[in-house]
């Protein structure tokens, strides 16, 4: 979310007494830029109540390369202020601070995320990726535009726009151009917040855009609503080209963890789920045979390796019980998202692969593929809780809403089982580590 994020938004949808050709212009030129410095706020709170929480930033992007790096300093529960650094390139965004390293496990110090799917104020300036991916978003939305007046910023004169982002436009633009997972992405993110969003775009002196302000809405349990106030500052229009994203091996990508909770397991994950090209369908004997042991042997191979996770609900379902301090808890949550990834999760997409390489005769494609999709989407939420322990968020999943919803994909199985004669297959699914206490 770096250069321009509500701007050629604006541009899509304008209307009377604006040129749409002179914001797109602006969004344009400002993205061509060789970087930049930017300044920034962002206020977090509860609609109608007096209480939030303020952060004050600033930070760099760089035009070529799509990175920005951005410093936080954001109020911490003791009054003390906790720095919150936030590094992003066009795919992926990256989050540390001191509170945030006391959670991860051991020898993590990042927490990573797919852009777009952050909601937290923390994260919101990397929300969107870098400054040319924003732009791309924004090439799908549309909106009413009003010129609003003149305004000096930093010095600088300015005239004033404002309209409304409408997330949900935004998706049904990408599905007619054919990205069904973008266009989901957006559906998702336009279903979690309160209607538009409202934004303000300052353009100065060159066409280049100066400042914006967007406020989103997010609806919270018991009825509240989340308010999030994000003002940015762009300036100084120089290249970084030093911006270092951090080592692979020091971040937790939290990804799965957003996914699950936007209700996001599509089951895409873990690739197409079908064989490769070229390769002759297997006889309805020889299918059932292969996929059949396949099944087997991983159930026989993942019993004797379901111990540890029991001990491991037992000793967390006790500690819960004689109401243990944080600081005990947290091993044992690490230990058991731990194995959750390595064991279970490494097991049922083990399976899921081998499953795939599969070529079932041409009358059980159809059936064979829908089966490993719902296979995928349990690996999916494995993986989501494996890592949501092992951030130190055991409580980020709502494990009732996901039951439910896997519900019919269960009773979907027990028609499409018994048409690829495949029956044995099924047993792991629905039978996953959910039911472990968090």
């Amino acid at each position: 979310m770096v250069v321009g994020v509500v701007v050629y938004f604006v541009a899509q949808g304008a209307s009377e007494g604006l040129d749409p050709s002179s914001v797109a212009e602006a969004a344009e030129r400002t993205s061509a830029e060789p970087g930049g410095s930017i300044e920034t706020e962002i206020a977090y709170g509860v609609a109608g109540e007096s209480k939030s929480v303020t952060a004050k930033g600033a930070g760099v992007f760089d035009g070529h390369s799509g990175r920005a790096r951005i410093e936080l300093s954001v109020p911490g529960a003791d009054g003390s202020s906790v720095k919150v650094v936030t590094v992003s390139d066009e795919r992926t965004a990256f989050v540390s601070s001191r509170v945030l390293s006391e959670e991860l496990p051991p020898g993590k110090g990042w927490l990573g995320m797919e852009p777009l799917l952050g909601q937290d104020p923390t994260t919101a300036l990397s929300a969107g990726g870098g400054a040319k991916g924003s732009l791309e978003m924004l090439r799908a939305v549309g909106g009413d535009v009003e010129r609003v007046g003149e305004e000096p910023v930093r010095g600088e004169n300015t005239t004033q726009y404002k309209a409304t982002i409408d997330l949900s436009q935004a998706a049904k633009t990408f599905a007619a151009k054919g990205d069904a997972k973008l266009a989901r992405l957006y559906e998702q993110i336009a279903s979690r917040i309160s209607g538009p969003i409202p934004v303000e775009v300052w353009i100065g002196v060159g066409g280049l855009v100066r400042r914006q302000r967007m406020i989103e809405r997010v609806p919270s349990d018991g009825g509240k609503t989340v308010e999030l106030h994000l003002s940015i500052d762009y300036f100084d229009f120089v290249s970084h080209p030093n911006i270092k994203l951090p080592p692979q091996n020091l971040v937790l990508d939290y990804t799965p963890v957003l996914r699950a909770e936007l209700g996001m397991m599509d089951g895409t994950s873990l690739g197409p789920l079908r064989p490769p090209t070229g390769g002759a369908p297997l006889s309805v004997a020889a299918f059932r045979r292969q996929a059949t042991a396949i099944c087997r042997a991983s159930l026989a191979k993942g019993r004797p390796l379901t111990a540890k996770g029991d001990r491991l609900g037992r000793e967390l379902s006790t500690l819960s019980d004689a109401g243990a301090t944080a600081s005990q808890v947290q091993p044992v949550i690490l230990e058991l998202g731990r194995w959750l990834e390595a064991i279970v999760y490494r097991s049922t997409s083990d399976e899921i692969s081998e499953l795939a390489a599969l070529a079932p005769p041409a009358n059980y494609a159809a059936d064979f593929h829908r089966y490993l999709t719902i296979f995928a989407q349990q690996a999916e939420w494995e993986l989501a809780e494996a890592r949501a322990f092992e951030s130190g968020h055991s409580q980020a999943l709502d494990n009732a809403k996901h039951q439910a919803e896997a519900a019919p994909r269960r009773r979907e199985l027990a028609r499409i089982l018994p048409r690829l004669g495949i029956l044995e297959c099924g047993r792991e699914i629905g039978s996953g580590p959910s039911s472990h206490p968090a």
